[in-house]
């Protein structure tokens, strides 16, 4: 059985690409399934958010990352796995209410 722990955060992470390109991310959420924790962020690209400030309904979209801990350091990772990225995404969904977006 899936269990989600919820933990309140309102973290900025900054990743660089393999093009060396900084991409900055607003961590909302970490939720904790099977023993497995993920990550909820939202891109934070300032003309991404210029564009969406000038649609009244669009919902900013949800990335989703696998958090490892390699020698006491926390990492984010792409969940490359389909299976596995369609049962977060599922899980996700059926616990919305849980989950606190914002």
């Amino acid at each position: 059985m899936s269990r989600a722990k919820k933990n309140k955060t309102n973290s900025i992470i900054k990743t660089t690409d393999e093009y060396g390109k900084t991409h900055s991310f607003k961590l909302v959420e970490i939720i904790e399934i099977d023993n497995q924790e993920y990550g909820l962020f939202k891109y934070l690209d300032p003309a991404l958010k210029k564009k969406q400030d000038n649609k009244a309904n669009d919902d900013d979209e949800l990335i989703v990352m696998k958090i490892l801990i390699k020698d006491g350091e926390s990492y984010f990772q792409v969940i490359e796995d389909e299976d596995e990225f369609t049962y977060v995404l599922d899980y996700i969904e059926q616990h919305e209410e849980e989950i606190e977006f914002e």
